[in-house]
């Protein structure tokens, strides 16, 4: 799939000082960058709404709403979470510093601002923006692929069983919140009780053997249906500390089971009577 061709990024430049404001204009400008700028805090926020800009050079010390101010309420507004933030002080104590981390900023520089020096950590900041933006994107593809195809998966840390499932393997299989501990245990839990000694003993087989492994059982879903599902298990290197993992992928295959079994009826059975027809007769 080509990538969409990317436009013009924008900044803003939020600062009290007009001279500051130009210095700092000028810098983005030779970046590629078209600049807005705003002299307060309350107009910055504006700006920031109605432009959603790609960078923010925010002044700490303004009249009215601080800088800090202004940080903690565009981390809170949609399309500010990732937003890169470079806040600007002529105070270089510690506690500032701190402070500007502490309200969402993405990096810090004291005033006045030595350009050339500032040119290069912008690019550096966009360098690394576009990275995440990227990786950001990739994640919500393959989330968005998951879904469509019913496919869920998950790493499993061999020796302790802490197991991480995908987005789409948590709402399909867990009825709790993300961040929440699970294991090996918790899917286990779920596979429908004639098939859990069965999917247990391979499954834990295969991870002693260390071995690759697919796997089809039924199971009870997070909001109570019973799905058909295809477990692929397979083995990759240690990690740094040396404990094996696993990866596997977990494909809802009801509705292809519910499809074959409703051609099986209509192959072998009277559509109105419901009773065996000559064809299951003859098999």
């Amino acid at each position: 799939m080509s990538e969409t061709p990317r436009t013009r990024l924008s900044a803003l430049v939020i600062d009290d000082e007009i001279v500051t404001r130009a210095i700092l204009a000028d810098a983005l400008e030779e970046l590629g960058m078209d600049v807005r700028e705003a002299g307060d805090g309350a107009e910055g926020l504006r700006l920031f709404h109605a432009e959603l800009p790609d960078l923010v050079l925010l002044d700490v010390a303004m009249p009215g709403m601080d800088g800090f101010a202004v940080c903690r309420r565009m981390r809170a507004e949609p399309g500010g979470e990732h937003l890169p933030i470079l806040m600007l002080t002529g105070l270089d104590d510690e506690q500032s510093v701190e402070e500007a981390f502490a309200a969402g900023a993405t990096d810090f520089a004291t005033k006045p601002c030595n350009v050339p020096l500032l040119r290069h950590r912008l690019r550096y900041v966009l360098r690394a923006k576009h990275t995440a933006d990227q990786l950001r994107y990739s994640e919500a593809s393959l989330t968005r692929a998951q879904a469509m195809a019913r496919v869920g998966s998950f790493e499993l840390d061999v020796e302790s069983e802490h197991l991480v499932p995908s987005n789409q393997a948590r709402q399909m299989l867990f009825a709790c919140a993300r961040g929440t501990p699970l294991n090996l245990e918790s899917l286990l839990s779920r596979v429908v009780a004639g098939d859990r000694e069965r999917v247990a003993t391979t499954l834990r087989a295969a991870l002693a053997e260390r071995r690759s492994l697919g796997l089809d059982f039924d199971l009870i879903a997070a909001d109570g249906a019973r799905l058909s599902l295809h477990l692929e298990l397979e083995m990759f290197a240690a990690d740094r500390r040396g404990h094996p993992q696993a990866m596997g992928t977990l494909q809802d295959l009801s509705e292809q089971r519910a499809s074959e079994q409703r051609i099986r009826e209509l192959a072998f059975f009277d559509a109105v009577t419901g009773l065996p027809n000559r064809a299951y007769f003859m098999e």
